[in-house]
């Protein structure tokens, strides 16, 4: 490391350590949230939870710690491969982070938008449960029209035969009429059985209605998002159940069972004369009249069954999460909380990336002691030469340089600078610099 990165270390030290004390203290108060949401959601809003505490304020000193040393120590490895392990390390660390603290932010910034988003979604499909549900169960009401066209009809025929014999010829209350008779009050029973049937289930869509507006508030509105989550559930088991209500099977069966019995003979009754002629006019009017209602019954019949082979609505049901669950399942939609809460205990690898990217450049400049920079040409001149008196090869000046042969001789020969003997003030000074003085 070198003395410029050291100074500056040094000189941020304070700076470093109050960040880190800032960014521990503000994920350990997050932290603390989303503990007590795990370990204690009674005290969510109203109390202390001790269990809390004391898990947040471990995390944090131990997030501290992490940093602080990652810190120091990492950015000022020398070789290549002990920083990737440096790095290796602070990733190891890091899931270590993330998995004691982040999660935790995530749970106190996001947990009930969370929720509020599997309730959100989870209303839609109580709604659309309920409006299929519903629309399947008043398709029975097209019978209604049906059943009382067909009352209408064999009870005009009973008046008739009652006050002109229209079908006998005989006027007057007979067989004939009371089969009529019989026949409408079938058919009249029908349809006020739908009817009975049908308010009922307007009474129970209305119910359930009101019990999708409740759900509505429930997922908007402010208090705890644990009570919000459990009076949720009880609403859509109620809407739950009013769908299984809702269901036409059963009766439509029952109203194709009935009308194909009027058919059978059921209701019908038989002569009531005993005159040859008026008991064979009687019998003809009642085979024509159950040839009628096999008619009529089958065409009711198949309109029941078609009414019953719709697509059955299964009653819908809300899965009850808890919060930790919830954040992990809704984690595409709360993207930004997941940025945010990992970002909060993940902020120091930036400061360690800046560290070793300014200690590489540090380190990539050429190296220079500062002493041999500030010193003079002639005082690097007495170094060389004391260097060289060092090594025993002493250096005599001479009054004349050497001679060569003049056959060797390239260029006229120069004299060499006489070299000067070191004084006493350049000894003095020479052995200061040497014992560091």
């Amino acid at each position: 490391m070198t003395h410029s990165v050291d100074t500056f270390l040094q000189s941020n030290r304070l700076a470093t350590d109050s960040v880190l004390i800032i960014l521990g203290a503000v994920s350990g108060y997050f932290t603390y949230q989303g503990a007590v949401l795990v370990l204690d959601q009674s005290a969510a809003h109203s109390a202390f939870s001790l269990s809390a505490f004391v898990f947040s304020t471990g995390v944090s000193a131990a997030l501290f710690l992490f940093w602080r040393y990652a810190l120091g120590i990492v950015p000022t490895m020398k070789t290549r491969n002990n920083r990737l392990l440096g790095l290796g390390i602070i990733g190891i660390g890091g899931m270590f982070v993330v998995c004691l603290s982040s999660w935790m932010n995530v749970m106190a910034l996001a947990g009930a938008g969370a929720l509020e988003a599997h309730m959100r979604g989870n209303l839609k499909t109580h709604e659309r449960a309920l409006q299929k549900a519903y629309q399947r169960a008043k398709r029975i009401d097209s019978l209604v029209a049906d059943l009382d066209l067909a009352a209408q009809r064999y009870g005009n025929l009973a008046n008739r035969e009652i006050r002109y014999g229209a079908l006998t010829g005989a006027a007057g209350a007979g067989g004939v009429a009371d089969s009529l008779l019989a026949t409408q009050r079938g058919f009249a029973d029908l349809a006020a059985l739908i009817r009975t049937k049908s308010k009922f289930y307007d009474n129970r869509s209305a119910l359930a209605r009101a019990a999708i507006v409740e759900m509505d508030r429930l997922v908007s509105s402010d208090g705890s998002i644990v009570a919000r989550h459990s009076a949720y559930t009880s609403a859509a088991a109620k809407v739950a159940g009013v769908v299984s209500e809702l269901d036409t099977s059963e009766l439509t069966q029952l109203i194709a069972r009935t009308a194909r019995g009027f058919s059978g003979g059921a209701g019908l009754f038989s002569r009531s004369l005993k005159n040859g002629k008026l008991a064979a006019a009687q019998g003809d009017a009642l085979g024509r009249i159950a040839t009628d209602l096999a008619d009529t019954g089958e065409r009711i019949a198949i309109a029941a069954e078609e009414i019953g082979k719709a697509a059955f609505v299964s009653a819908p049901s809300f899965e009850r999460i808890g919060l930790s669950r919830a954040v992990f399942v809704y984690a595409g939609d709360l993207i930004p909380y997941w940025a945010g809460g990992i970002g909060l205990d993940l902020m120091p690898v930036v400061l360690i990336l800046l560290l070793m990217l300014m200690f590489h450049a540090a380190e990539s400049r050429p190296q220079a002691d500062p002493d041999i920079d500030r010193m003079s040409f002639g005082q690097v001149r007495k170094v060389i030469l004391a260097l060289e008196d060092m090594r025993g090869n002493t250096v005599q000046p001479t009054d004349t340089p050497p001679r060569l042969p003049l056959k060797d001789r390239a260029m006229p020969p120069t004299i060499l600078p006489e070299q000067s003997v070191l004084s006493e003030d350049d000894e003095d000074e020479w052995q200061r610099h040497l014992k560091g003085v």
